[in-house]
């Protein structure tokens, strides 16, 4: 059986890891608080098409406007999305966590966000 090549953005990409390994370059690539360049952008915006389950539903019915480098609560880089309606939110590029739905890990991750603030506080 041959080997599936994923073609995201006119590259082509022999594993998930090395797609993923791309977008991971992207994201570090500059410092915090600042937006994709328009190559970039596009390989995102083609990457999360590509891979992301829940892409329509982040993308919103206004669309994107940019791709932001942000932290997250627990300080780590990420990407956010700004749509063009103004409205934002976080968007993860790890392929094992966008690709299909994986319920326990969904459950605990809620778990955890419900008791962030009581061990911040701690």
């Amino acid at each position: 059986m041959a080997k599936k090549n994923y073609d995201i953005y006119n590259i082509s990409f022999t594993s998930k890891k090395s797609a993923e390994a791309k977008a991971r370059e992207i994201l570090h690539k500059d410092i915090i608080d600042t937006y994709l360049d328009k190559e970039d952008f596009n390989f995102m915006m083609a990457y999360f098409e590509y891979f992301h389950i829940d892409w329509e539903q982040k993308k919103g019915q206004s669309g994107i406007k940019n791709i932001i480098r942000k932290k997250d609560d627990y300080r780590k880089p990420c990407f956010w999305i700004k749509r063009y309606d103004n409205s934002e939110t976080d968007i993860s590029f790890i392929i094992s966590n966008i690709e299909k739905k994986k319920f326990y890990r969904e459950f605990c991750a809620a778990m955890r966000e419900a008791v962030h603030d009581q061990i911040r506080d701690f």
